[in-house]
């Protein structure tokens, strides 16, 4: 319910600065990590309150909240979650962020450390 309302909460207050007046928001990578976002946050709250089913996803949970502290949940998005209609915003996204791409490979593919 929480990644539901993460992606709702997007559409309704940070999908204009995406996209240009007049058109319709669709799916992206912004709307996906927003909506991953918000179900760390809550799954790590409920583990907190000692909700039982919440542990059964606290490493997708620390996983999700490491890669968005390091600024790389969009990259992660676009390298293992992308859809038909993140697809389509790859290659500009590929060419404003490559470093950010590459960040997320080599850390969390690859178990590199990253440069000091």
């Amino acid at each position: 319910m929480a990644y539901l309302i993460g992606r709702a909460h997007w559409i309704g207050e940070e999908s204009a600065k995406y996209f240009p007046e007049g058109t319709p928001p669709r799916y992206c990578a912004a709307e996906e990590a927003a909506g991953l976002s918000l179900f760390s946050q809550t799954i790590f709250e409920l583990n907190e309150n000692k909700d039982a089913e919440a542990s059964n996803w606290l490493a997708a949970a620390e996983t999700i909240r490491r890669l968005d502290a390091k600024g790389l949940l969009e990259a992660f998005v676009y390298i293992d979650r992308m859809s038909g209609e993140i697809e389509k915003d790859y290659p500009a996204y590929r060419e404003k962020h490559r470093d950010l791409l590459v960040r997320y490979i080599r850390e969390f593919w690859l178990g590199e450390e990253p440069p000091k």
